[in-house]
């Protein structure tokens, strides 16, 4: 037997930690994209915010033909424009 070889609890959480650390990676790394756009570093994370809160205005939009579909999509967006002034962008 091999003293090397995991238990199959072990293996799986070696392998969620190494998912873990990349995507932590990833988030971490520089956004081509949106840094040429804004001519300034711009990470994968804080581009992410950037799609998140322009999905929730264009659902804002989509909904406001109710009040109710107004005041979710406002919330959202909200909600999106806190993280993304928290995630660093301004």
């Amino acid at each position: 037997m091999n003293n090397l070889t995991l238990n199959p609890a072990a293996a799986h959480l070696t392998q969620k930690v190494s998912t873990r650390t990349a995507i932590r990676t990833w988030m971490a790394g520089r956004n081509q994209l949106l840094s040429d756009l804004m001519e300034r570093t711009v990470t994968n994370r804080q581009s992410l915010l950037v799609w998140h809160t322009m999905t929730a205005f264009s659902v804002m939009v989509l909904l406001s033909s109710t009040v109710g579909g107004t005041l979710f999509g406002l919330t959202w967006t909200i909600l999106a424009l806190t993280l993304c002034k928290k995630g660093g962008l301004r």
